[in-house]
């Protein structure tokens, strides 16, 4: 079952470019959407940032700023680095159910399987662990 839709952001497009298509996945700080670039008809994952039940506006605003220095650190890393995913923009919305403040990044969507996914797969087959090799070789760039 995908985690909730908490922002109320399926369906909406933000900054009149970014079509937010579903939820797929939540964590304690954000929840990620699949989404699709509207100019680059591309599709496109979106980090909205869980601000928690703060009001306070200097923590929000604080907390803003260390997201958007995510999103900036990611963009730069991402420079000349195929396997670093890239951060393509950043800015804040509305949240229709709330009505709060969400800090938002935009990321190059990649199609795959997460580390966890391929972990719960191999031991859903009762396959062994991997071998240093292989660790290393997921972990190698290419």
């Amino acid at each position: 079952m995908p985690p909730a839709d908490v922002f109320g952001l399926c369906g909406k497009v933000i900054d009149g470019q970014f079509h937010v298509l579903e939820v797929v996945g939540e964590g304690g700080f954000s929840v990620v959407y699949k989404g699709l670039h509207l100019g680059l008809r591309e599709p496109i994952a979106i980090k909205c940032m869980k601000l928690g039940k703060t009001r306070d506006p200097a923590v929000v605003a604080s907390f803003t700023q260390r997201f958007f220095d995510e999103s900036r650190i990611s963009y730069r890393l991402s420079q000349g680095n195929l396997n670093i995913v890239r951060s393509m923009t950043s800015g804040t919305t509305l949240s229709p159910v709330t009505g709060e403040t969400v800090p938002y990044m935009v990321l190059e969507w990649l199609d795959g399987i997460s580390l966890a996914g391929d972990y719960r797969v191999r031991r859903d087959q009762n396959m062994t662990g991997r071998s240093l090799r292989e660790v290393i070789d997921l972990f190698e760039p290419t």
